[in-house]
This record gives structure tokens, C-alpha cells and sequence, in this order.
């Protein structure tokens, strides 16, 4: 589980990637938080693919917001297969993916700065009930 505050410098986009291999196989978490758009997909090199079918990537879901001022409270929940992604205090994507199972945490922006604040990095245990963990609204 990863939380923090988002500060963006510039007009860019600005993401997560997460479950990434040494090639950058694995899940890319898009935001423009301008116009209030959120989408997540799964991005992998195609083997033996030629130069336009080289990358297999699949949309997986997007969400509309409105968007707000600076800093954006989020938290990115990744537990075995279950997804989740929260921004301002409110769930945008929540699903069910296997095909990345381990890899890399990073940030990525796109003509902009971005300054993460009060970041906390969570591994998660297996929980001791039925219940799952989830982002609270104030990290």
C-alpha cells in the first residue's frame, strides 16, 4: 500500500507504475489531474512482435473526476490480485488483474513536475480475518 500527497509542477500528467519488470512490463496508472481522469493499464512487450505490434497494452479501467487544487491525497491499495486506487479522499478504480504478480513502485510525469508529500509505503500481510485493508480518507 502506497500513500502520500501529489503536488503538480506544470501542466503534465503524472502516474504510478507498479508490478513492473526489468523490460517496464506491468501496470501504468495514469492521471491528469487538470481535466480529472484516471486510467490504469497493463502494458507488456509483445515477444516476436515488429515495430507497430511490439507493446500489448489493455485499458483495464478509467474513471472521471472532478478535479481539484493541489495537494491530492492518494492511495494506490495492490493485494495479490485486487486492485485499488483512491484520490481526494474517494475510490476511482477498483479491480481484479493477475497477469503482473511482483515487480517494481515508481512515479512517472509527463511535461511537469510532481512533488510527493507524507509518502508511506506499506508491505501487506495476510490479514488475520476475512477483511481486507483499505485506504482511509486522511493518510
Amino acid at each position: 500500500m502506497l500513500s502520500g500527497a501529489l503536488n503538480m509542477e506544470g501542466h503534465g500528467k503524472c502516474g504510478l507504475v507498479f508490478r513492473l519488470d526489468d523490460q517496464g512490463d506491468g501496470y501504468y496508472l495514469s492521471l491528469d489531474l487538470f481535466k480529472g481522469i484516471a486510467q490504469i493499464r497493463a502494458w507488456g512487450h509483445r515477444p516476436g512482435g515488429g515495430f507497430e505490434e511490439a507493446f500489448d497494452y489493455e485499458q483495464l479501467q478509467a474513471e472521471q473526476y472532478v478535479a481539484a487544487e493541489d495537494p491530492h491525497s492518494f492511495c494506490l491499495l495492490v493485494y495479490e490480485q485486487y486492485i485499488e486506487f483512491s484520490l481526494d479522499g474517494y475510490v476511482l478504480l477498483t479491480l481484479a488483474d493477475d497477469r503482473y504478480r511482483k515487480g517494481r513502485l515508481g512515479f512517472y510525469v509527463e511535461s511537469a513536475r510532481v512533488r510527493i508529500d507524507d509518502m508511506h509505503l506499506a508491505v501487506l500481510q495476510s490479514p488475520p480475518s476475512e477483511s481486507y485493508p483499505t485506504c482511509m480518507p486522511n493518510y
